[in-house]
């Protein structure tokens, strides 16, 4: 029985794919979980899932190789679980590759999350875990998998990560829009690709760029080719003139700042702690639609968790409020922002009072400082609600991919980060 054990655990450490499908569960428990290749929570019951360099949750999943990152998350339970953690190579576009896991890191790939705590003084109990994610030797995109230790199908999170290897230069360079109506409504990202201490083969076919927004995989460009190549100089060029590398700027984030429950900040109307969990309310908002730009500084939708809350943090039921009564208007409208991992979901739909013109929703989130927008389904009219201004400061990264002929995945040989606007 043990040989046939550890020929199984050789076979998961020679191939990825197999986490990915329900028969190769070796415990041979149900697994009704269908792996996603995406930011995921799997049950209700995990929150507050970041993953990020070390010490700063503001910024993106991205490190140089070998270098790590830190994930933490909540379960709101009161006893602790056993967790374990996959990673899984993946290509430009999220698809899992060839490559077996020795390819790209230096142990088995199967590590035990065994730093947790339970929450102190809490309304609602949780067990907070805490993971440092092993250095990668290769670079590329990989997804991050969570999964119950004794049933490698039955995963709980799904994290995207990038890690990269700077081989080539990427250069801003400037904008091409012109005076017409996109210009007051979007931003452009231009630039090059400097490549004179690495040979790009087939650049035109095995170079592809991507392009994110404020740390959003919901809108991102994706597959970019050079406009322009210059083998004089070694560089690519990426200058459109089809708008095909704009965004819309949309306008800053909406915030409040409920860092304390007993001294409640900005934006946030009121808290009762006398519930199990606290209620809180968050200022009424309205509608964005007709106003003029103003200019504050924001982190473009992301959130805030102090470490001091890590086990001492409440779980609060916060109630958003949407003041329609002046405008005519009734669509399907989301929260959106980091907390919602950027996506339109049911789990964060507003409920429409039509007798009150009221959109309302109401969100069990950790203590924090929050950013978010009012986001509306389909795409032609999303940022109605908040308002389209190019001066709006948003971040930027640009992601160069290149698969060379005898690699088996694509490797990003180069990152950049930008902003626009005007913060």
């Amino acid at each position: 029985m043990k040989n046939f054990v550890f020929i199984i655990k050789v076979l998961l450490l020679l191939g990825c794919v197999p986490i990915a499908q329900p028969s190769s569960d070796i415990t041979s428990k149900p697994n009704p979980k269908r792996l996603l290749y995406e930011n995921y929570n799997y049950e209700p019951t995990i929150k507050t899932v970041q993953l990020s360099p070390k010490g700063n949750t503001l910024l993106p999943a991205v490190v140089a190789q070998n270098t790590s990152l830190s994930l933490s998350f909540d379960q709101l339970v009161e006893e602790a679980d056993s967790y374990s953690v996959k990673i899984v190579n993946c290509d430009k576009d999220w698809r899992p590759s060839q490559l077996n896991a020795l390819q790209y890191l230096t142990d088995y790939n199967e590590f035990d999350i065994i730093n947790y705590e339970f929450s102190f003084d809490t309304s609602t109990p949780y067990v907070h875990y805490d993971f440092d994610v092993p250095s990668i030797k290769r670079s590329g995109n990989y997804l991050l998998i969570v999964y119950r230790s004794d049933n490698p199908g039955d995963i709980v999170i799904t994290k995207r990560l990038m890690v990269v290897e700077p081989l080539v230069e990427i250069i801003p360079t400037a904008n091409m829009i012109g005076l017409t109506n996109l210009s007051s409504f979007n931003q452009q990202i231009n630039f090059a690709v400097n490549y004179p201490n690495y040979p790009l083969v087939n650049p035109l076919s095995d170079v592809s760029v991507t392009i994110r927004q404020n740390q959003r995989d919901d809108n991102k460009i994706s597959n970019l080719r050079p406009t322009f190549t210059r083998d004089d100089i070694t560089q690519l060029q990426y200058r459109y003139f089809d708008q095909k590398n704009t965004f819309s700027a949309t306008n800053e984030f909406r915030f409040f700042d409920l860092r304390s429950l007993v001294y409640p900040g900005q934006n946030v109307q009121s808290v009762n702690r006398t519930t199990s969990p606290p209620k809180t309310v968050i200022a009424t908002d309205r509608p964005k639609t007709n106003l003029a730009y103003a200019q504050y500084i924001d982190n473009n939708g992301q959130y805030l968790i102090s470490e001091h809350l890590n086990i001492n943090g409440q779980y609060t039921d916060v109630k958003f409020n949407l003041d329609m009564s002046k405008v005519s208007f009734k669509e399907n409208v989301y929260l959106f922002g980091e907390f919602t991992d950027w996506k339109k979901s049911d789990e964060y739909l507003m409920k429409y009072d039509a007798q009150n013109r009221l959109y309302s929703k109401e969100v069990l989130l950790k203590q924090g400082y929050y950013e978010y927008q009012y986001l509306i389904e389909g795409d032609s009219i999303p940022y109605y609600l908040e308002g389209n201004h190019s001066q709006a400061e948003n971040s930027y990264e640009i992601f160069v991919y290149y698969k060379p002929f005898n690699e088996q995945s694509d490797l990003l040989i180069g990152y950049y980060t930008t902003r626009r606007g005007t913060n």
